[in-house]
């Protein structure tokens, strides 16, 4: 059975120093040392490649400017490892397996705030960074 839901991620917005603008108005500021990498262009769109069949935002603020990340189909995960890994972007898509379903990890500190979130067959849903979810 094919179970479809919109997730919405929103929490109180972090304002700072002016620096990088993310897509939908975030700040995208990486600290000094952070070496953003998943979205250098502002708005890009990332996909999962078939062979891995999933994102991964590693770094700090990786994929913070994307415009648009799409995983699937057979998508295993969206993983936002670093802080604001995946922060501001709304049009994130994941289609999980029919099989196991996609996992959303939000590890990162505030990795998944202010997120849109729109996802099928998912499986978990992991908050573990502080402000995450």
């Amino acid at each position: 059975m094919i179970e479809l839901f919109l997730l919405s991620l929103s929490l109180i917005s972090c304002k700072s120093q002016t620096g990088v603008t993310g897509f939908f108005g975030q700040d995208c500021t990486p600290s000094q040392g952070d070496f953003p990498q998943a979205c250098p262009t502002i708005g890009q769109e990332i996909r999962n490649s078939n062979a891995l069949k999933k994102i991964e935002c590693k770094h700090n603020f990786d994929c913070c400017t994307c415009g648009k990340m799409i995983c699937g189909p057979d998508c295993l995960e969206l993983v936002c490892n670093g802080d604001s890994g995946c922060y501001g972007v709304r049009d994130i898509e994941i289609r999980g397996s029919l099989s196991s379903g996609a996992v959303i990890n939000c590890n990162g500190d505030i990795s998944c705030m202010n997120t849109g979130i729109y996802g099928i067959n998912i499986a978990k849903i992991l908050c573990s960074g502080d402000n995450s979810c």
